[in-house]
Parts: structure tokens; C-alpha cells; sequence
């Protein structure tokens, strides 16, 4: 990592948090340092977006039990002008409903983030990548799968360059290695522009 400046890392970290919505982010390599091939910059780690529009739907409907709550708790002569009886039993009954489902979506959230996480191994160059690069990242990574004093394995490999040449992008394609350029501030997936 020693010869990526830190401004590249800050942008990039930036752009994996901002953009990618990935979370978490942090420079650790899997393992142990002295890694024989490819570095690891920064591991980020992402879930699947349903697990935050689970937990956001369960948030709007804890909002709709605690009023339909506060409706049912009314007395009934503020509503109806009845003789000091208490609220209607249908307001209670959607409460508990409303949150009930919502304390499932809750659940729903964090079942959907624990079974669709996955590690990002991002390696950052300051030049255009090359086939090297994406064979050093390659080796990297398959050298830490399966260790046990691994913290994490690595789910997908990431490259960020200046550019990527036309040989280093069938290699990464062929292997599944995602690779994005960065131009000034703004990053975009080699290939795709």
C-alpha cells in the first residue's frame, strides 16, 4: 500500500462508500502481512440493497403501530362522545399488526445483510492495469482462500487504475475481476464507457 498515495485511497474509499454502497471499509489484508503475490488496499464489505429497504419498511411500520397506538388509547368521548369508554378495539388490533409485521421486516433486514454479504479485495494503481496486475491480484487472493488465520475470504477482486488495456480486461473479465478507471474525481467501470 506503500506506493499508493493516500489522496487515491481517500478517493477511492470515498467512491466505494458513496457510490457502490459498500460499508465497512478498511485497509486490513485477509491475512497476515507479507502476502507472496497481490495487496490488498482496502476490503470493503456490501450486502444485498434488500436488507436496508427491509429495515426501512419495517421502520415506517413501527411508525404506523405506535398511531394506530395513540388512536386506540383516545378516549372514546374525544372521538365519538361516548360515555368515558376506552378507545376502539380495531385501533389496537392494527397496532399490534402494523407491529408485528414491522418488528418482521426488522428481522427480515438482518437476515437478508448476514446472507448476501461479501468481502471486496480492492487493489489501486496509479497507472493503467495491467495483465500483471490482474495476475498478482489473482494469486493474492488464492493464496488467502481457505486459510485459517484468514479474518475474512474474499468474494470479489476489484482493480482501480488510470486505465485498463485491452489484454488486462480479458483476463479480468475471463476471471471475474472487476476493474475501474479513475479519472479526476469520478470512477467508472473499464469497459463500460
Amino acid at each position: 500500500m506503500a506506493d499508493v498515495p493516500n489522496k487515491t485511497l481517500e478517493r477511492v474509499s470515498w467512491w466505494l462508500r458513496n457510490d457502490m454502497g459498500l460499508k465497512e471499509i478498511t485497509d486490513a489484508a485477509p491475512g497476515p502481512s507479507g502476502l507472496p503475490a497481490g495487496r490488498c488496499d482496502l476490503h470493503a464489505v456490501g450486502h444485498a440493497k434488500g436488507a436496508f429497504v427491509a429495515r426501512f419498511t419495517g421502520m415506517l411500520l413501527t411508525v404506523a403501530a405506535l398511531f394506530a397506538v395513540m388512536i386506540g388509547a383516545r378516549p372514546a368521548e374525544a372521538s365519538r362522545g361516548g360515555e368515558g369508554q376506552p378507545g376502539a378495539p380495531l385501533a389496537t388490533t392494527v397496532a399490534a399488526s402494523l407491529g408485528a409485521l414491522g418488528l418482521g421486516s426488522f428481522v427480515a433486514g438482518g437476515v437478508i445483510e448476514r446472507r448476501t454479504r461479501f468481502h471486496v479485495w480492492l487493489q489501486c494503481e496509479t497507472r493503467a492495469i495491467t495483465r500483471a496486475d490482474v495476475g498478482a491480484l489473482l494469486a493474492g487472493a488464492e493464496a488467502t482462500r481457505g486459510r485459517g488465520d484468514a479474518s475474512w475470504q474474499p468474494d470479489q477482486l476489484w482493480l482501480v487504475g488510470s486505465e485498463a488495456g485491452p489484454e488486462a480486461l480479458r483476463l479480468a473479465r475471463a476471471e471475474g475481476v472487476r476493474c475501474f478507471a479513475l479519472r479526476g474525481s469520478k470512477v467508472f467501470e473499464c469497459g463500460n464507457d
